[in-house]
């Protein structure tokens, strides 16, 4: 039998595109394409970080799968690293490559090749009995013996129906490479390998292990060639401590150069194979999307894909084409044959797949948020489960509560009563069902504040083949809040709006020495939240100066004596609006000289007043600020108008950078009369004429403030 082995030559031009972020990056995002904007809804890919051991420690990047909404056809894998995202997006019959800075909102393009045209590489034969696996069934094997892919995969886990068992090693001179962010590189391409086999084949990566090498375990050449036939050696011999299943596909990838333009090599055809030709060998780019693209071309060789066009009749647009390009955007039909047909030829699938499951834990909706104290108490929980082709042995569920003096006294999965410990239980042997199970528990709740239920269900696979596609949403934390019974409410709870605060006044709890908490619920906010410290015993009032956001602001009151609340009083609650507003009924009184203005105040948050006015007549003059008024003033006195003059006045209610202006209110001056002749007082002249002293009253320019009616002079 003959085995080739394939290089995967790359001349590539990628559009990158931008991720910017208008939603919490673990849920949904905007992605620019084009000048469009498309939401993307995102999910952690957890599964792959846990592969990296004790390096997950020093792993920052986040790693997600998720679609475009408006594209039911879509998949997008993207990863948040150090320098911002980068990724894929399959979009409209598109692949997109996503990536630059995270602030970033403009498109840029790059492209990216090599000089050297990249040539084919060295054909290698083996006999078959060289290559030939030698399986070994045992009676656990034998159900999937006959299976196809298409029997597998009719039903499908959250998207997925087989999970390949994937051994990914990285070597120094990757590392060295980049030795800031390599193991968030290394997630990120198994990331985006998985989403080229999950989106067209349901096909999950079960990374068995991955490793980062600490010496030179493989030959230093830099021929692809000799790197690949040495770790083939290495593989068949069982010399790799690390490696966890010899018949799982093994990639290397490395951060040294190869000779000539060589980017990949792996062995054709050889899934499930025994003797170490189910490996395959990669050249890092410092684009992980390069290296990905590499990575699954060649791992869709071990698949038993050829080249396209060149081995069959199939287009070069696709992931087994030569030559990559941005329309490669999955297999072909050609290469979706061979690696379909590769899976059906395996007598024994199990021993380099795996197969999905899921179970999960969720609360009841009608479960009680507060429950009383010193009491018992009920809550309700369903057990989900779901597999694909192959289901789990059985399920075990376990829990313990907290809180002190608390106990559990019964807990049952649909009326079958668990093993309890005081405040744990363990319940075994759960059948597991497509419908589901009910775990009701029954407990004591103590006398703390605040009681914790953690629980945890397990799938259990004998042959560990079949795994919990979803772990985290294994487990489930369920907190109570305990109203204990000694401690009396407090009541009548009024709250006042006033200038710039909330005034709160009860009646005091009728327990003796309980001191007060005071609990607000601001606008956008669903629940209520601690406002103050522990208030002494007998305290029956409080202000809240911190009102911001405008809206209603609910207000209530508990009562505490030694660490144990009561249940909340009544609730009040009050609309408040952070805008100025303008004084009320501002009215002019004209005197000679000078102009008297008065007011009435609005209750409201605004710091203080801009008194204005214009000249009116046959033009209107701009609005000049005349003075500014602290909040609390009412009244001010404007002794610098011109007599013979009409003028409109106007307040201005401030806050910070808004603003609220009052009506506008007009003031008409009287004329001034003029001084008449006193010829008792006047000297006289030889000709009998009196002297005419015309008198100008002259008016110091100054601003009368009255503050609460008081007269307050400004110089």
């Amino acid at each position: 039998m003959r085995r080739l082995l394939y290089l995967f030559p790359i001349l590539v031009h990628v559009w990158l595109l931008l991720f910017s972020i208008h939603a919490s990056a673990s849920e949904s995002l905007d992605l620019w394409i084009d000048g469009q904007d498309y939401e993307v809804e995102l999910q952690a890919n957890n599964r792959l970080v846990s592969a990296l051991g004790a390096h997950q420690a020093l792993a920052s990047g986040r790693h997600f799968q998720g679609k475009v909404a408006v594209d039911p056809d879509s998949w997008v894998r993207v990863s948040r690293l150090q320098n911002g995202w980068e990724g894929m997006a399959y979009l409209f019959g598109r692949m997109h490559v996503i990536g630059g800075r995270q602030d970033s909102q403009q498109l840029v393009t790059k492209s990216f090749g090599f000089d050297v045209a990249p040539s084919c590489g060295v054909d290698h034969v083996h006999s078959s009995a060289v290559i030939a696996p030698d399986r070994v069934l045992t009676p656990m094997m034998a159900q999937a013996v006959s299976a196809t892919y298409d029997s597998l995969c009719d039903s499908r886990v959250e998207g997925a129906c087989l999970l390949l068992e994937l051994e990914v090693v990285f070597d120094l001179e990757f590392q060295q490479r980049f030795p800031d962010d390599f193991q968030d590189r290394a997630v990120s391409i198994l990331n985006l390998v998985e989403g080229f086999y999950f989106e067209q084949f349901g096909i999950g990566l079960d990374t068995l292990s991955l490793t980062f090498l600490k010496t030179n375990t493989f030959t230093t050449s830099t021929s692809a060639n000799d790197l690949l036939d040495n770790v083939q050696t290495q593989v068949a011999g069982g010399n790799l401590p690390f490696q966890q299943n010899r018949r799982a596909l093994l990639h290397l990838v490395s951060g040294r150069d190869f000779d000539g333009s060589t980017a990949g090599l792996a062995w054709v055809g050889t899934l499930c194979d025994g003797n170490g030709y189910g490996t395959g060998v990669t050249n890092a780019f410092d684009s992980n999307v390069l290296t990905a693209v590499v990575v699954a071309h060649e791992l869709g060789h071990n698949f038993g894909a050829n080249h396209d066009e060149q081995q069959n009749s199939c287009s070069t647009g696709f992931i087994m084409s030569p030559w990559a390009n941005p329309d490669a955007t999955r297999f072909s039909s050609c290469s979706e044959t061979n690696l379909i047909n590769t899976i059906n030829q395996q007598p024994a699938l199990e021993q380099c797949f795996n197969f999905p499951a899921d179970t999960m834990l969720t609360a009841v909706t009608t479960n009680p948020e507060r429950i009383p104290g010193q009491s018992q108490f009920q809550a309700f929980f369903d057990i989900g489960y779901q597999s694909a082709s192959e289901n789990a042995d059985r399920l075990e569920v376990t829990g313990e509560l907290s809180g002190k003096d608390t106990r559990l006294e019964m807990v049952t999965v649909d009326s079958v009563p668990c093993e309890i410990s005081s405040r744990s239980y363990s319940c075994s042997d759960l059948i597991p069902d497509a419908q589901g199970h009910q775990l009701a528990i029954q407990a004591y709740s103590g006398t703390e504040a605040n009681l914790t239920l953690n629980q945890r269900v397990s799938l259990i696979s004998l042959s560990g083949e079949v795994l919990d596609l979803q772990p985290a949403n294994n487990t489930l934390e369920s907190r109570f809040e305990v109203a204990p019974t000694a401690v009396a409410a407090p009541g009548d709870l009024v709250v006042t709006p006033e200038a710039r605060s909330a005034f709160l006044q009860w009646q005091p709890s009728e327990t003796t020495d309980a001191g007060y908490v005071v609990q607000r619920m601001a606008p956008g906010e669903t629940a209520y939240s601690d406002l103050s410290v522990t208030l002494s015993a007998g305290t029956n009032q409080y202000r809240d100066a911190s009102l911001i956001a405008t809206g209603e602001y609910a207000y209530r009151v508990v009562a505490v004596l030694e660490g144990v609340r009561s249940l909340p009083g009544n609730s009040a609650s009050i609309s408040w609006n952070n805008a100025p507003i303008a004084p009320e009924e501002l009215t002019t009184v004209a005197e000679a000289g000078r102009v008297l203005l008065s007011w009435t105040e609005n209750v409201g948050p605004q710091t203080g007043y801009r008194i204005e006015r214009r000249r009116t007549g046959t033009e209107y003059t701009p609005w000049q600020l005349l003075a500014t008024a602290p909040f609390g003033t009412e009244s001010y006195v404007d002794e610098t108008p011109v007599a013979g003059y009409t003028y409109e006045y106007r307040l201005v209610a401030i806050n910070g950078g808004q603003f609220a202006s009052s009506e506008t209110v007009p003031a008409i001056m009287p004329e001034l009369e003029e001084a008449s002749t006193d010829e008792d007082q006047g000297g006289g002249s030889s000709g009998g004429g009196g002297s005419l002293g015309a008198g100008w009253l002259l008016v110091a320019l100054t601003a009368v403030i009255v503050r609460r009616r008081r007269w307050w002079n400004v110089r």
